[in-house]
């Protein structure tokens, strides 16, 4: 019983990984209609993470066993969900999925950032004069944008 345990214990951050990046997959279909993907499909991906592991570590490094399969469904996902996606929408994609992974650790992923990337500088007044003057290298547009995220 302690063995199944400590197996079980094994997959508990690649499975947190793997349920966390099902949500992506939900998200993207909003962008676009035709971007629906079956859970068939997706434990294909599953599935065959694990039986890449199986030849690609030893037995006896569970750690390494563990962030080879996290990689690996990381890797196969991206790989096969931005083949059928346009062009236009694998960057898209591939922010998501990197706001999903960086939201997995504490402190990871500040929610102000993510606002000021998804909508931009909203301010108008600044606080402190542009440094490069009004026809400088630095738009006062920019500037107010360096501003708010600091």
């Amino acid at each position: 019983m302690e063995h199944i345990k400590n197996i079980k214990e094994q997959f508990v951050p690649v499975a947190f990984r793997v349920s966390r990046l099902f949500f992506v997959l939900v998200q993207i279909m909003n962008v676009d209609p035709m971007y629906q993907y079956s859970l068939k499909f997706y434990k294909m991906i599953y599935s065959r993470a694990l039986n890449n592991g199986t030849a690609a570590v030893e037995k006896g490094k569970r750690n390494e066993r563990k962030l080879f399969y996290i990689k690996e469904f990381t890797r196969l996902l991206y790989d096969n969900i931005c083949r059928s996606l346009f062009e236009k929408d694998k960057l898209l994609f591939s922010m998501l999925l990197c706001f999903k992974i960086m939201d997995e650790t504490p402190g990871g992923l500040d929610s102000t950032e993510v606002r000021f990337i998804m909508t931009g500088g909203t301010s108008v007044d600044m606080a402190r004069p542009n440094p490069a003057g009004g026809n400088g290298w630095m738009t006062d547009k920019t500037w107010s944008g360096v501003l708010q995220i600091s």
